[in-house]
């Protein structure tokens, strides 16, 4: 998250309400819609800031780096950005990513540093008061705020959405070591914050690397992991729907947690996937599976 970001939505904003895109709490609601994509997919993410991303251990082992508008980036964040993606990571970011500094004035070097990573540069930007649609192959996505057109810069540039008129919503740059630069052209993460439409959080999960699977796309339907420093783990497994329903696990050994007994017996967790009732809740302790 950008701390940077954040306090300019306080400068800028003129409201106190999550439900408008122009609220002094845009960065935070950017920064918990982002959290909640991913919670409800069913996947653990973790927080980082701007000065502890540039330290080499922050990343080494992370696969993803989400970059919820994240307009003003810090001295070190661009050049980080890049060598991730070059390494082979992949970074979704939304918005105005790196258009201006701290001190709120334009920064056309941050910019320019960022058009090799993601491929494309902004055009232009149309503040939208109504809604907007970005449309993608897969169906439409509500955009929020604005519309920004982005133009490619590399031929190898893909579009991964256009807005009504035609104009591309949203690109995609492979990089040569399996990186992958995805650059969204509203602010997607902020209005999930307010409205969690599927639709957003469908999107968001069809741009996640394969190898990275989703265990809950489902509405009413919950998954949260505990971790344990031992390897083990406790999953909460929610369903709050009046029909039977399905999530998805990890590798592992599963015991379950009976509600009328503190003692763990062995669960009917088939390949991978929990079966839940209506209106049930399962408490599941798993231990890692052990390479051969």
């Amino acid at each position: 998250y950008s701390e940077a970001s954040t306090m300019l939505g306080y400068v800028c904003g003129n409201t106190d309400a999550i439900t408008d895109p122009r609220c002094h709490e845009r960065g935070t609601d950017a920064i918990a819609g982002a959290y909640s994509v991913f919670d409800d997919l069913g996947l653990d993410v973790a927080f980082t800031s701007e000065p502890r991303l540039v330290e080499p251990a922050t990343l080494a082992n992370a696969r993803v780096l989400i970059v919820p508008d994240s307009q003003a980036l810090e001295p070190g964040t661009a050049a980080t950005i890049a060598a991730f993606v070059a390494r082979g990571g992949t970074v979704i970011a939304d918005g105005l990513i790196g258009w201006k500094t701290p001190g709120d004035r334009l920064d056309p070097a941050t910019s320019a540093q960022l058009i090799p990573v993601f491929g494309a540069e902004l055009e232009d930007l149309d503040p939208m008061p109504g809604d907007i649609t970005l449309n993608t192959p897969q169906g439409t996505v509500p955009g929020w705020l604005a519309e920004l057109t982005l133009a490619p810069t590399d031929p190898a540039t893909e579009s991964l959405g256009h807005w009504d008129d035609g104009r591309i919503a949203a690109t995609a740059l492979n990089h040569p070591k399996g990186g992958r630069a995805i650059r969204l052209g509203s602010f997607f993460f902020q209005r999930y914050a307010a409205y969690h439409e599927p639709s957003i959080r469908d999107y968001i999960a069809r741009l996640l690397p394969v190898g990275i699977t989703t265990l809950v796309q489902q509405d009413g339907v919950r998954l949260r992991h505990c971790p344990m420093t031992s390897g083990e783990g406790l999953f909460i497994a929610i369903n709050t729907t009046r029909q039977p329903s399905v999530v998805r696990l990890p590798p592992g050994d599963y015991h379950e947690l009976a509600w009328d007994s503190p003692t763990l017996t062995p669960c009917d967790v088939g390949v991978h996937q929990l079966n839940l009732t209506a209106h049930e809740v399962r408490i599941l302790c798993r231990k890692p599976q052990v390479a051969p």
